[in-house]
């Protein structure tokens, strides 16, 4: 899950521009915990966007996927209500179908449920230290009382010899 965490884009943002000739410019902007990083499409490159569904652990969901010439890309796959995904999906296709809108920007923030994960990750860290201590505290107590027991113990030569001696 950290793994996860540490590569999850936290923002997602597109930006695109209509040029006088109709061409659309847009750059994706992802944003995770180690990097920024923007990718540029080529003009006519996107063709729109749809909202996927797909089955995780807890039943249904859904996801934005940019349709470009090249493929699908992932835009995004927060806790968003299916609502706020369709109405994304929608400013992107209406965009790129009517010649009078020229900009848009379109931005997916899931810092909150970020930090809400991250919140929950570290919990079952610290849960998961707490247990491994009682474990070696247990394990310690234990050796530490067998050596111990060893200790009070007469060796075994002293217990010979007291059996040799004959009784007077």
């Amino acid at each position: 899950m950290l793994i996860w965490l540490i590569f999850r884009d936290i923002k997602v943002n597109i930006e695109c521009k209509k040029s006088p000739n109709a061409e659309i410019y847009c750059q994706l902007h992802r944003t995770n915990i180690l990097k920024q990083q923007t990718q540029t499409f080529l003009p006519g490159e996107l063709k729109g966007a749809t909202l996927n569904r797909y089955t995780d652990e807890d039943g249904n969901s859904y996801q934005i996927m940019l349709k470009t010439k090249k493929g699908n890309i992932l835009f995004g796959m927060s806790d968003g209500s299916i609502r706020s995904k369709q109405e994304k999906v929608n400013q992107i296709n209406n965009f790129i179908e009517d010649s009078n809108i020229t900009l848009l920007n379109v931005e997916k923030d899931d810092t909150v449920q970020f930090f809400w994960d991250l919140i929950s990750c570290g919990y079952i860290v610290a849960i998961s230290l707490w247990v491994m201590l009682l474990v070696m505290i247990q394990f310690i107590r234990e050796r530490l009382t067998s050596i111990l027991n060893q200790m009070n113990k007469p060796p075994k030569k002293a217990l010979l010899s007291l059996e040799e001696k004959p009784q007077e």
